[in-house]
């Protein structure tokens, strides 16, 4: 059974935090709650935990940057993102897929797209 878990930065600290996810309707606010304490979380930045780990062991949670190869492709740097009731990786040659073109187990978590897009930037993939 896959982990149900999410991530997001704290307003207070502007470090990630990781753990079980509320969303508070009346005022817009997100928390996560650690070890019985609630954290506020920027709710832009909330992404799941996708169930898997890259090559390195890093989890993978939506919202992360890998660099990883489509199944006869060259290597490519792309996001995880949850679409159509899974997790997938953008890939501008086929669109959005999953697990049926990209090998993850040679996937490579390298950033996120709150602290790093310019990593998704395809003149930055050309030099990396």
């Amino acid at each position: 059974m896959r982990e149900i878990k999410f991530r997001g930065i704290s307003t207070e600290t502007g470090q990630w935090v990781y753990g079980m996810l509320a969303y508070y309707p009346a005022d817009g606010s997100a928390m996560i709650k650690i070890n019985g304490e609630m954290h506020y979380v920027d709710r832009k930045t909330v992404g799941q935990f996708t169930g898997l780990k890259d090559k390195n062991g890093v989890e993978i949670y939506e919202g992360d940057i890998v660099k990883g190869a489509p199944f006869g492709k060259a290597p490519k740097v792309s996001q995880i993102e949850y679409r159509h009731s899974g997790f997938s990786v953008k890939d501008e040659d086929f669109g959005w897929e999953g697990e049926g073109i990209w090998d993850w187990d040679e996937i490579e978590v390298i950033g996120n797209i709150y602290q790093n897009p310019e990593l998704l930037n395809p003149h930055h993939n050309e030099t990396n």
